[in-house]
């Protein structure tokens, strides 16, 4: 195992939202490829936008910025965080802000690593050797694009359901699960795509015949007209209504929209099932009926 020393400098300014340093260091050591000391420091948005300006000309704050000193032969770096910009970019992507942290400091590390966004001449170069389908990505460097197909099924559904008939708690189809396609000979094989969690869950959910499916999310309720002046909370959807606002794209695809479509691929399934989508704090509330937008026929 590699040797870590870490500083975290700071945390106590935001430690009712910021994680234990314990869950900390297993993010760096996930993403950690040789002895490292690194400096975690949390900053607010002033502090943030004068190192912005100070070290790369820019008026403002971003999210991350990481210094490293040395590569060889360990990894010596700071990062910083600027507390206020993730926990804002963690509402508009429908995330934890404990899911968008772990990524920037991942992200930081890596750097520390010496790993760089390619340009544009880079990724096409290696989109030629690799043949891939590469794309910008919103400003944050290029990256490999691949198919997102519909799930089929869930190779592991018997080893789910009799562990689930057990009284076990079964995590499943984490991040869509890994795709896999059938050859001649029925051996599985990789393939090259991401699989939509959402829809994975669905027709785990749909197999196992269960009579809810909840989608926890960032937000408590599915809104339309997000984040503008007349934005709408819902409290219920029918299948019919959920198409309407799919086919006035109201839903962020890659966002809530994967969601309301399992939602209204689950309600659909079978008479009496219902989907709910709520924030994951309020996952009680919405099982009560109290909170959440629930989607039946």
């Amino acid at each position: 195992m590699c040797e870590l020393i870490l500083d975290v400098q700071q945390a106590w300014l935001f430690k009712k939202e910021l994680p234990c340093r314990a869950k900390m260091e297993r993010w760096i050591r996930a993403a950690l490829e040789r002895d490292a000391a690194f400096t975690i420091r949390f900053v607010d948005e002033v502090e943030g936008r004068e190192l912005n300006v100070t070290y790369r000309h820019k008026d403002y704050a971003t999210n991350v910025l990481t210094f490293d000193y040395a590569h060889e032969p360990r990894v010596e770096a700071d990062i910083v965080i600027y507390v206020p910009v993730l926990q804002r970019q963690a509402r508009e992507q429908l995330k934890t802000f404990e899911a968008h942290l772990a990524h920037l400091i991942v992200h930081g590390v890596l750097h520390a690593h010496g790993y760089d966004h390619l340009n544009e001449e880079e990724a096409e170069k290696m989109a030629r050797e690799k043949g891939w389908h590469i794309a910008e990505d919103a400003g944050r460097g290029w990256r490999q694009v691949v198919a997102s197909p519909k799930p089929m099924a869930v190779v592991e559904l018997t080893t789910i359901r009799a562990l689930a008939e057990a009284d076990n708690v079964v995590i499943a189809c984490g991040g869509g699960g890994i795709p896999v396609i059938a050859t001649d000979h029925h051996h599985l094989k990789g393939a090259a795509a991401v699989i939509d969690k959402d829809l994975a869950s669905e027709l785990l959910a749909e197999h196992l015949d269960a009579d809810m499916l909840i989608i926890l999310t960032a937000v408590e309720k599915v809104a339309v007209n997000f984040n503008k002046p007349n934005q709408k909370w819902l409290d219920t959807l029918t299948p019919e209504e959920a198409l309407t606002y799919i086919g006035d794209w109201q839903f962020a695809p890659g966002s809530m929209l994967p969601k309301v479509e399992a939602a209204v691929k689950f309600a659909e399934s079978k008479p009496g099932r219902t989907a709910l989508i709520t924030l994951l704090e309020k996952a009680r509330d919405g099982i009560d009926g109290k909170t959440g937008t629930r989607i039946t026929c």
